[in-house]
C-alpha cells in the first residue's frame, strides 16, 4: 500500500484527494509546476520533484541550491533570490515552490514528517520530573527506525532542507511550514542523538553521557530550541500535531530543570537519569 506523504499533504491536499489514480496530475491537461513537484512528492520521487522547483526558478537559484547540499548556510542569499523572483512576477508561488523543494530535499534523505508526527503521537506521557525525562527521550529514541543513520551525507542533506525552508522568511512562512520545518529540526535532533547514542540501543549509557562535549550538548539544546520555537508558530489544531509536539516541549522543559552550569552537565545528567530509571 503507498504511504502517504506529510510534506504533500501540506502542500495540496485538495489535489492529491481530487485524484484515484497513483498520477496526482495526470487528470490536469496543464499541471502547474507546484502539482507536478507535490504529485513527485507522493509518488516518493524526491528527485524529479527537485529537477521540477530548481526548473521553475531558474539557474541562479539552482546554484544557490547546490551550494546549500553541500553543508553551507546560506539562507541570505536563497531569501534574496526569493525575493527577485517575486518581484519579477514571472513564476506563480514562488514561496510554495521553495517550501516544496525544502520537502523533497528532506524526503530525499528518508526524513517523513507526517511519519514523525504519528510515532511521537503514539508515545506515552508523564507528569512526574524523572519519568517525564526518560519518557521524553523514549519518545525521540522511538523515531530511530523511521529516520536514517546518522552518516554524514543524511545530517548534512537534512541540514539542507532546514536552511531552504528557513531561507522563506518569517513573512513567508506558513503555518504548516513552521509545523514541517519544527519536524525537520526535531528529526537532525534524533540524529545528533544517534551520534551520542554510539549503538543506538535507545538508551544513553553512563560512559555515552560523560563522553558528551560542550560543543556537542550546546548543538543539541540550540536544535531542540529551535524545533519548539518553530512549533509554538504553527498550527496545532488536529490532535496528532498537539500530541507530538507535547512531546517536543516536554524534553526542552525536562532538559531545562536539569542540574547542571553548562549545557553539557545539563544533558549528561538528563541522560544519566533516564539511564537509572531504565533500569530499574
Amino acid at each position: 500500500m503507498k504511504r502517504f506523504t506529510f510534506p504533500t499533504f501540506l502542500a495540496c491536499v485538495s489535489l492529491l484527494f481530487s485524484c484515484g489514480d497513483r498520477n496526482a496530475f495526470s487528470s490536469l491537461e496543464h499541471p502547474t509546476p507546484a502539482e507536478k513537484a507535490a504529485a513527485y512528492l507522493e509518488q516518493e520521487n524526491p528527485d524529479a520533484a527537485i529537477d521540477t522547483v530548481l526548473h521553475t526558478l531558474g539557474d541562479t537559484y539552482q546554484t544557490l541550491y547546490a551550494v546549500t547540499t553541500k553543508g553551507t548556510n546560506n539562507e541570505e542569499q536563497l531569501h534574496a533570490e526569493m525575493l527577485m523572483l517575486i518581484a519579477a512576477d514571472s513564476i506563480d508561488g514562488v514561496p510554495n515552490l521553495v517550501s516544496l523543494l525544502a520537502s523533497a530535499q528532506a524526503q530525499k534523505f528518508s526524513v517523513d514528517p507526517f511519519a514523525m508526527v504519528l510515532r511521537l503521537a503514539k508515545s506515552q506521557t508523564s507528569t512526574a520530573l524523572v519519568d517525564a525525562t526518560f519518557v521524553s527521550l523514549g519518545a525521540f529514541t522511538q523515531l530511530y527506525p523511521i529516520l536514517p543513520k546518522a552518516t554524514a551525507s543524511t545530517i548534512k542533506g537534512l541540514q539542507a532542507a532546514v536552511f531552504i525552508l528557513q531561507s522563506l522568511g518569517s513573512v513567508y512562512l506558513s503555518k504548516a511550514d513552521h509545523l514541517k520545518l519544527g519536524l525537520f529540526l526535531t528529526a537532525s535532533l534524533v540524529l545528533e542523538l544517534k551520534l551520542i547514542d554510539a549503538n543506538e540501543d535507545g538508551t544513553i549509557s553512563i560512559e555515552e553521557a560523560l563522553d558528551l562535549s560542550e560543543e556537542s550538548a550546546t548543538t543539541f539544546v540550540t536544535t531542540l530550541e529551535a524545533a519548539v520555537s518553530s512549533i509554538l508558530l504553527a498550527d496545532l489544531s488536529t490532535s496528532k500535531a498537539s500530541a507530538a509536539s507535547a512531546k517536543i516541549t516536554t524534553l526542552q522543559t525536562t532538559l531545562q530543570n536539569q542540574a547542571g552550569t553548562s549545557n553539557a552537565e545539563k544533558l549528561q545528567n538528563f541522560f544519566i537519569q533516564t539511564q537509572s530509571k531504565s533500569a530499574d
